[in-house]
């Protein structure tokens, strides 16, 4: 059988078909299943225009495959590929515009299309270029819509961590009214910050509405963290009046009176409570609602669980020379450090 071989660039164009149609076909398949292009493509114009002038592209392919699926059987090389193909020969050229829709609208736009080469079929360097051509610009225009349908993809990612952010702002901005009828387990201790959390929650809102969308994206996670450290907040102060409620008992002692034939409470550790009482219970509490911030709140709530925790520590310690130093302190930042509480 007579044969008629391939040169060697013909080989390497032959030889490169495979992976262009594999790519490009990539491309166009990769766009059309991407859920953004459907929900997006009729309102955004650069998606419409591209979108437009990949389906060209795909056209243009698709008349190409069953040449290129032809020269890629090895049983070619026994045809004459001149005369196979004399019939075949096309005179093909891309449009100067591509038309589109949008918003209902037929639209048009130019595109810099490549100057086809692959009229000439009998050349499979001619048709490679082309490939190449196409591929190139292809390239293009898949990277303009990935910029596009990434940030669509963000948008709405962002939108669904936004509604759980603004659940969690309502959610404490209720805990933290004072309106009635007043949230469950709400005391004092959430009142007297009452204004001062939902002034910090107000303005983390109003600061993060005014940020672009990439900043959105990387402070919404620290926002949502603060706001979950203020219903932490909230738990932590729901239990206060239970605690406090147990230090009080634990530091009365019932003794029983002979002559009034009468149980009596006794303060124990006097000094220490009296000084818990009125200096540092107040001081503490006070500095929850100072300065309140997303980077202190965890800080002012460890040290009044601390204070706490520092007083049911000391009921069953020997506190003799503490009371003895709180008989002649001057003040709270004495009575802070006669505690150990002075580097809270």
């Amino acid at each position: 059988a007579k044969c008629f071989p391939y040169s060697e660039d013909e080989e390497k164009s032959i030889a490169s078909f495979g992976d262009w149609l594999e790519s490009m076909d990539a491309i166009i398949s990769n766009f059309h299943d991407d859920p953004q292009v459907a929900l997006n493509i009729g309102k955004n114009e650069v998606l419409a225009k591209q979108a437009a002038v990949l389906s060209i592209y795909g056209d243009r392919i698709d008349t190409l495959r069953p040449t290129i699926k032809a020269y890629m059987n090895p049983a070619m090389k026994l045809i004459n590929r001149e005369a196979y193909f004399e019939k075949q020969e096309m005179e093909f050229s891309f449009p100067n515009e591509v038309e589109y829709e949008l918003e209902g609208k037929l639209k048009r736009a130019a595109h810099r299309f490549p100057k086809p080469t692959a009229n000439e079929l009998s050349s499979p360097k001619k048709i490679a270029n082309e490939l190449q051509a196409i591929y190139d610009d292809m390239i293009e225009v898949e990277n303009e819509l990935q910029g596009i349908l990434d940030r669509y993809k963000k948008q709405n990612m962002l939108a669904s961590e936004e509604s759980e952010l603004i659940a969690r702002k309502d959610s404490i901005l209720a805990l933290y009214s004072k309106e009635q009828p007043l949230m469950k387990n709400q005391n004092d201790y959430h009142r007297a910050i009452s204004s001062a959390v939902r002034g910090l929650v107000n303005e983390k809102v109003s600061a993060y509405s005014r940020l672009s969308l990439d900043e959105k994206r990387d402070t919404l996670p620290d926002i949502k963290t603060c706001f979950s450290e203020l219903i932490a907040l909230y738990d932590a102060q729901a239990k206060y009046p239970q605690k406090l409620k147990r230090i009080d008992e634990m530091y009365i002692r019932t003794t029983w009176n002979p002559y009034t034939f009468t149980d009596m409470d006794e303060r124990v550790k006097e000094r220490v409570y009296s000084a818990f009482e009125s200096v540092l219970l107040p001081y503490f509490l006070e500095e929850q609602a100072v300065n309140l911030s997303c980077k202190n709140m965890v800080e002012k709530r460890e040290n009044m669980d601390h204070l706490l925790n520092k007083m049911l520590d000391l009921r069953d310690q020997d506190t003799k020379e503490m009371e003895k130093a709180l008989r002649r302190q001057g003040g709270r930042n004495e009575v802070l450090n006669i505690f150990k509480l002075n580097k809270l």
